[in-house]
Order: C-alpha cells, then structure tokens, then sequence
C-alpha cells in the first residue's frame, strides 16, 4: 500500500539523518550533556586512575543548593541504597529492579571500599564499581576494576558557585570498545535522568 510505503521511505530518511548527524555533533552533545567547555577540559578528582582514556563523558547540572546540602545524595548512589534517581521504566527494561531514594539515609552513605552495584545481585548487568576515594562534600570516584587497575571510572565533582553547586560527572575508560558506542544514548539518557534527579531531590529537601 503506498501510505506503508511512505512510512518506510520516512523512518529510512530519519535513521539516514540520525547517522550523519550523531558523528557531526549529536554525539559530543550527548557525551557532554549540561557541561561548559571548560568544564570538558577541566581536571577532576580521578582522572589521574586512567592516565590515558580511550572515551571519556563530562556531564553537569546546576543545583540550587551548595555542597553541603546535594553530597549526600550523591553518596549514596547504587543497588540496595538511593538507587540512582532516574527512570524506573528503563531499568525495568534492561532488567535492573530499583527503587530510587526519597531522603537521605545515613546507613546509606558510602566509605573507600564499598561496592557499588549498578543493579541488584543476580539481576541486570553483573559489574560494580567500588569506592576509590571520598572527599566530602567536593568529590566522590568509583571504578571499575580489572585485575586490580581502574578499567573505568565514574567521579562526581560538587563546584561551589554563587548560589548552590555545579556538579560535573565524568566517566573515563582505559579501553575503547564497540559496544560502548552501541548504548551510548541509552547511557546519556539514564546519566541525564540522575543528574536531574539529584537536582530536584537536593532542592526539595531544602524548601
């Protein structure tokens, strides 16, 4: 029929323009979603870990509140504490059962040491990172180990600014591998989910 026709024309058209555009500049945009320039070339707590990354994500978000008040919600992230304070329906879909926090729990907060699950045992994705450093209420990294050396790290950075925080996300890796590519956006939109979150969670507390 030919309506069935245009439709397959238009999604060919649509995923034509998507492949062009993601390498020009949708890609850069959704690697560092939220985050200034400077913010991208900056250094944070963790880069030294992975001296030399292969891919490497800078993502921020401006929260009306300072340090102080947004750390806690940060240091509690993972399976089994706060969760990750994004969208339940696609954890759901990979088959990663959380349930995000409300409030900030004290038995919750994470030391150097802890394992962090992205999802609970024996569900989702199986890797976890651990808790390589700590410095309230500025910085927290965690990492993926391989053999006992970072494979990747995930460091949150709480800048104080007139009037609450920049808090800047990085995720660097020590090997570039295809499938990384592959879930990208899925990665981008979970990670933007989060950011969101903290801000919203952090802010609330506080009215």
């Amino acid at each position: 029929m030919r309506w069935l026709k245009q439709i397959g024309l238009g999604v060919l058209g649509v995923t034509a323009l998507l492949a062009v555009a993601y390498p020009l500049g949708l890609r850069r945009w959704q690697m560092t979603w939220g985050a200034t320039a400077e913010e991208v070339s900056m250094p944070l707590a963790g880069d030294d870990a992975i001296a030399a990354p292969q891919r490497q994500t800078t993502r921020a978000i401006t929260i009306g509140v300072p340090p102080e008040q947004v750390f806690p919600w940060v240091a509690q992230l993972g399976a089994g504490r706060a969760a990750f304070y994004s969208y339940d329906w696609l954890e759901q879909l990979i088959g990663c059962p959380l349930t995000n926090g409300e409030r900030v729990t004290p038995e919750w907060q994470v030391r150097v040491g802890d394992v962090v699950r992205m999802c609970p045992e024996g569900k989702g994705p199986p890797f976890a990172y651990v808790v390589k450093a700590l410095t309230p209420p500025t910085a927290l990294v965690l990492a993926v180990e391989d053999e006992g050396r970072p494979a990747t790290t995930w460091a949150f950075a709480l800048l104080p600014r007139e009037g609450g925080t920049r808090l800047v996300v990085r995720n660097r890796t020590a090997v570039e591998q295809g499938w990384q590519e592959v879930i990208e956006p899925g990665v981008m939109m979970m990670e933007r989910g989060m950011l969101r979150g903290l801000k919203a969670r952090a802010e609330r507390s506080v009215r």
